[in-house]
């Protein structure tokens, strides 16, 4: 079984790979309805790695992630 940290991005690192502050990608994660997110209690958000990966421009997703 996997764990939910390899099916799942946190805003800080969305943030990272969109280079752009936490507080706008957590704007822009709360509003899209181009991937899936997901509310974790009251001020969490999780964004699905498969539907996140699926919609990101190729070429844009930072040197420093790593796939699992």
């Amino acid at each position: 079984m996997e764990n939910l940290s390899s099916r799942v991005y946190t805003v800080k690192e969305v943030a990272k790979m969109l280079n752009m502050k936490p507080r706008t990608a957590y704007a822009f994660c709360e509003s899209t309805d181009k991937f899936q997110v997901e509310r974790v209690g009251q001020r969490g958000l999780r964004i699905n790695k498969a539907s996140f990966d699926a919609w990101m421009p190729s070429g844009t997703q930072s040197a420093n992630t790593k796939e699992v």
